[in-house]
Formats: C-alpha cells, structure tokens, sequence
C-alpha cells in the first residue's frame, strides 16, 4: 500500500468502476425489500383540505382533462404545480401514485450513490451507504403517507443533490459526454424542487457551496476546454433551472395573465404581506402578526384595506379565528392563519375574478402601505419578516428560537416524533382524520403496534355526525388502539331514507385497531357526543350496556382477530411490524454515526490541509455541505415555530434534514473506508499503516 502523501485515494479519478456481481445482487435485494415493505403503504388522503391535499388533487384533475390548475380563485396559485404535474404524469402513464413515491427515492438513492462512485476506491461502502440511505425513516413516517407534496419534495431534493454532486465529483476528468446526464438532472430536479414547496430557497446555500467547488476547479485547470466545461458544469444546469420554471411561470400567465410560478412569490403580493405584518402592534403577543388594533389603524390609513374590513371582522372569513383559537389559545385572532384570511376576504371583495385584478389590488396595497409608513401614520414593528409569514424576528423571539432549535436537534439525531405508518387507508371527507388514538414510547418513536383485532363499522348522533369513539377493557386495563374514519356510501344512502340529510354522512365509517387485547368479550366501545350524551356499546354481546340519553345510530359490520385476519393484512402487519424495527435502529444509531462522522471528517480536513492534500478534500467537503441540508431547515422550522405557525417542527416538514443527514453519513462512510490503513490481500493478509509527525511510514504486518 502506499503512502498517503504519494496518492490521493478521495481525489476524482473520472472512473466509474462497475460493481461486482455480488455487490449488485445485495443492491437489488434491499431495493427490492425497501419496494415490498413500503411500497402500497396505506396513506390519508384529505380531499376536504381545500388548501391542501383537496386542492392539489383537483388540479391534478384538471390538468388531466387539460385544463391546466383549473379555474382561478385565490388559492390557485397559492401552492407550486409540480406535484399536480406529478400525479397527472403517473395517471397517464399508469403508474399507481402509492408506489411512486418509493420507487422514485429507490432511484434518487441509487442516483446519489452513483455519483460519488468516481471518487471512492472501494465499493463495499457504497453498497453500505446505499442501504443506508435507502431505508431513511423519513420517507415511511405516517406524516408523509399522504397524498401530498412531501415525500415527493424529498425524492426530487436527494436527485437535486445527487445532480449537483455528480458534477462536482467529475469535474476535473470526466469527459463532457460524462456530465452532460448529471448537468440535465441538476437543472431539471432544481426547478422542480423550485416549483414544490415556496419556501425552497432554503436550500441554495448547499448548492451554491457545491457549485463554488467546480467554479474554483474550472478556473485552476487547463484554458484548452475551459469554456466547454463551464458550459456543461455550471450554464446548463442553471440555464435548464431557470428554463423550466419559466415555462411554467408562461403557462400560468398564458392560462390567468399573470406570469408568476406562485403568488407568494410575486412582487406586489409579497411586499403587501410583508407591509402588513410589519406594522407595529400595541401589546405583542407571539403568532399575532396583524391584530385586529393594528387592522384598525390600517384600515384608516389605506382605503385599498379599508375594503376588507367587513369580511375580515366579520362574516365567514372569521372561521379562521376559531382555527388559530384551537391551535395559539388566542380569541378573537387571525394569528397563524392571518394569510389565508387575507386572500379569502381579498376574494369576497371581488378582487380574484382573475389574477390581473388580485395583482393589481396588492400593488396598491403595498403603494398605499408603504406612503403611510414614510408619512409615520403607522410605525414599523423592529426586526426582519421571514417572507410575510408572520410577525418580524427581535430579540423577543430568542428564547423562543433556542427552544425550537434544541427540539429539532433531538427530532433529528433521535427521530423524537416520528410516527408510524398507520395500517389502514384514511379517505377524509369531512370531519377529521382520528377519533382518538392511544400511543407508546418504543425508544424515541411513537408507534402503534400491528394489530390483533379489527373492528369495522359506522355511528351517527343526529346534529353532531359520528361523534367520538374510546375502547375499553371490562377490567380497566389500558389497551392501545388506533381508529380511522372510512367512506361509507350506503350508510349514506340509508340514513337518507330515514330522513336524516346530514352532510357530511358518507364519512360515518370507521375502522379501528387494537393490539393485544385478550378475549372479545372484554372488550367496550364507548361513544361520545359533543353536548355529554353518551353510550357504551358491547362489542362481542352486540348490545347496549349504558343506553345513550338521546338516540345514537351505531352498528358494527365486522370484527375480525388474529384467526379471521386475511393473508394481506398478515403481510401488511408484517411490514409494518419491520420498518418500526428499522426505524427504531435509525433512532438509537442516528446520533452515534452523526457523532464518528464529524470526528472523521475534522480529522481529515486537517489532516490534509496540513500535508497540503487539497485535492483529497472534495468528498470531505461535500459530506460538510451536505451537513448544511438539516442545519439549515431546522433554522427555518425554528424560525417559523418561533414566529409564525406552533409545531412548525414535525416530521413531516422536518423530512429534507434526515435526507441530507443521512447523505453526508452515507459519503462519510465511503470516503473514511478508503481512509482505513489496512489491506487484505489475495492470501487475508493484513497491512497496517502508521504515520508520523515527520512523514515516515513504518509497517507492521
């Protein structure tokens, strides 16, 4: 072997040695585990979250009759197109939207590994850092399990990633025929990133780290292919970038006349946020941006606000009070959700007929707001607006900051708050996604064990709908159960022909889960109403045990056990039962390889930089940059929890960390196992390498 100081085992060597065989069978069995245990996980889908998940799937309809996101209200172009785009591309290619997902970060996993190929000697740690990758718990948390944007965000992040990568490990000797797919795949999964979420910004600073390593390597190697290879490494990707978003910014002003990717990002929309929130409030309470003392003032001062005085203080518009109630404990305020009521009230005025006109009410907002605060009729709150989203950061916000940060350090190294993948498909369409749900501490992950029994039936209490259900022991002892509100069109039906025409009626199904609970005798159903009536219900004697103080509907369909339970629920209990087991290890072993790696990587970087390696510090500086990826989106989460929205850090919004984290553990562990002084000959011998002060190498067989 030789010395360290005569070759450089991390430097890019522009080949890509292909795997051997037994390497690519263990690389397809895990795939093909990772695809079987994840794969056609049940998801909710929330077609009443007009904001969410209800609107994006519509506009994934629309664009599927080919009428582009449908026609224009205020919510539009409130969220980005892609996954829409997405969800259509599967229907018509016919790819089941349940398996996209998985299949898509398979592929973004192996894309990631393939691109630090060529800077990695060995090809065992790559298998190894494959796997790890492949099985981030992020990607199967109940939170993500939904069709929504997500766990997409996070497939097209780790591509985005694996893009950049690929060039910068290929910058110096692959040729242009080499970068050109790495070149196409960073400008095309940057735009989509772009277009997922609005707050993606968040993520430039990695990129812009990366691409400052191949302008530095452009710029200090040969003049012969210079301008070719700043074409290919940096203009395309960045010209493909800004192509794409704005072929979709033309089709929405071709489609609504406004040339925009999403409104949140127009000038005249975000600066009269921004002038709003910024006004300053008498008494500040946290979450309150604008208060209502403070609209009043507005109000006075703006004519163009002025407008929207009857809708924002009165009217249907103040239904968003009652949700920031619930989650700020906060009466007769707008708080987290004063953007929403913003648009709605801006569209009860009239002013979202059409994108022009919106556009064109928030340019004279913004004049009007901007005349009142240089004439000091309103005075600036201090601090700087997180993009309009709520109130300005000052030092008020420290210690709340602090706090959020040092949760989601433990959410990331621990996985705190990651849920389990539920067993049973939620379809909502009307009042909420849980009745009530029991859970247990395994480590650092909440999680409901498979079930042993499965109970299936629906419950109305006239006025109220299907009111909330608790299992109970005979005995009081504690059981943990999990229950879901299902679609049922016959029970819809049949109350109609007796005579209740209840809105929200084929949404009174419900299946629930229980774990371990002995013999079905002993098992209660209780059933709750909102005014205090009640009922407990015997499941196994089919019968009131407490008759209800006024009539409660109830029946159950079907109550299955382990013995009654169908092959497929038996695998999909299986399934679950193996990635609690996964995650749990990714909980207890996150911070331990979080902890080595940093040592390794500190460690390498002075070392190198002492023996003037600087070429040997292109994987070690990539796994840094990677470490950015959950820094900087637990500073925003903890931004956003500080000052804008409560439980801004959860595992849903936290997922793009532990796909960053996981990526700079996963170079780590390829680029510190060509780093090991130890090789194994043809005949196991071993050869160890000690170095020191001086440069001398001494070995000992």
């Amino acid at each position: 072997m030789r010395m360290l100081n005569e070759i450089c085992l991390n430097e890019p060597l522009g080949s890509e040695k292909a795997f051997t065989r037994d390497q690519r069978e263990i690389i397809i069995f895990f795939t093909l585990l990772y695809l079987w245990l994840s794969a056609g996980l049940p998801y909710n889908i929330m077609f009443d979250a007009s904001h969410d998940d209800g609107r994006q799937m519509g506009q994934a309809i629309s664009i599927v009759k080919g009428d582009w996101l449908g026609g224009y209200d205020n919510l539009t172009l409130a969220k980005g197109s892609f996954f829409p785009l997405l969800m259509a591309f599967c229907y018509f290619v016919g790819i089941p939207l349940l398996i996209s997902m998985p299949v898509l970060y398979s592929l973004a996993s192996l894309s990631f590994i393939k691109a630090i190929q060529p800077a990695v000697k060995r090809r065992w740690p790559l298998v190894a850092a494959y796997v790890l990758l492949l099985f981030n718990p992020a990607q199967y948390s109940s939170s993500v399990l939904r069709v929504y944007r997500d766990g997409w965000n996070n497939c097209i992040l780790l591509l985005l990633l694996s893009g950049v990568i690929g060039l910068t490990c290929r910058k110096d000797r692959a040729s242009l025929r080499g970068l050109l797919p790495w070149s196409v795949m960073s400008g095309i999964a940057g735009a989509a990133f772009w277009d997922t979420r609005e707050e993606a910004i968040w993520i430039l600073p990695v990129i812009l780290g990366l691409s400052l390593l191949i302008m530095f390597s452009i710029f200090r190697g040969q003049r012969k292919h210079r301008l070719s290879r700043l074409f290919v490494l940096l203009v395309l990707p960045i010209f493909l970038w800004f192509l794409c978003v704005q072929a979709v910014c033309f089709v929405n002003w071709w489609n609504y006349g406004i040339w925009t990717l999403i409104e949140t990002r127009s000038k005249n929309y975000s600066e009269a946020l921004s002038l709003l929130v910024k006004a300053k409030t008498g008494e500040w309470r946290q979450y309150i941006a604008c208060p209502r003392d403070t609209r009043e003032k507005i109000y006075t001062a703006s004519p163009v606000f002025a407008e929207l005085r009857p809708f924002l203080e009165s009217g249907r518009i103040t239904a968003w009070k009652n949700i920031s109630e619930g989650l700020i404990g906060v009466k007769d305020e707008y708080g987290t959700h004063f953007i929403w009521a913003l648009r709605d009230a801006v569209a009860a005025a009239g002013y979202y007929k059409n994108a022009v006109s919106a556009d064109a009410f928030y340019a004279r907002l913004a004049s009007e707001l901007k005349g009142a605060y240089q004439k000091g009729i309103i005075e600036k709150e201090p601090g700087s607006v997180l993009g309009g989203l709520g109130q300005p950061f000052n030092l008020r916000h420290a210690r709340l900051l602090s706090r959020s940060l040092v949760k989601g350090m433990n959410m990331i190294l621990k996985l705190d708050g990651w849920n389990a993948p539920t067993m049973t498909s939620s379809i909502i369409s009307g009042e909420g996604v849980y009745f009530n749900r029991d859970t247990r501490q395994l480590g650092n992950i909440n999680i409901m064990p498979p079930s042993d029994v499965i109970i299936e039936g629906w419950s109305f209490i006239s006025g109220e709908g299907s009111g909330e259900i608790v299992l109970e022991r005979k005995d009081g002892k504690w059981i943990n159960w999990s229950g879901f509100r299902v679609e049922r069109d016959d029970v819809k039906e049949w109350l109609l022909t007796q005579g209740y025409d209840y809105p929200g009626s084929s949404n009174l199904g419900f299946v629930i889960e229980a774990a371990k609970l002995g013999k079905l005798e002993n098992l209660y159903i209780r059933i709750k109403g909102r005014d205090g009536q009640e009922g407990l219900y015997d499941a196994a004697g089919q019968r009131w045990v407490e008759e209800p103080k006024l009539p409660i509907l109830f029946k159950i369909d079907k109550v299955m056990d382990e013995d009654q339970v169908s092959l497929r629920e038996i695998l999909d209990k299986m399934r679950k039962t193996q990635l609690i087991r996964i995650a749990t290890l990714y909980a207890y072993a996150t911070k331990w390889l979080v902890f080595a790696s940093l040592i390794v990587v500190t460690s390498v970087f002075i070392q190198r930089i002492r023996r003037k390696l600087f070429s040997c510090l292109v994987l070690p500086y990539i796994c840094v940059m990677l470490y950015g990826v959950p820094i900087l989106r637990l500073v925003l989460l903890a931004l956003l929890e500080a000052t804008t929205f409560p439980n801004s850090i959860n595992d849903m919004y936290m997922s793009p960390a532990w796909v960053g984290l996981y990526g700079a553990i996963a170079v780590c562990i390829a680029f510190s196992c060509d780093m090991l002084p130890i090789e194994i000959n043809g005949k196991t011998k071993i050869n160890f390498k000690l170095h020191f002060k001086g440069g001398k190498t001494d070995r000992i067989h």
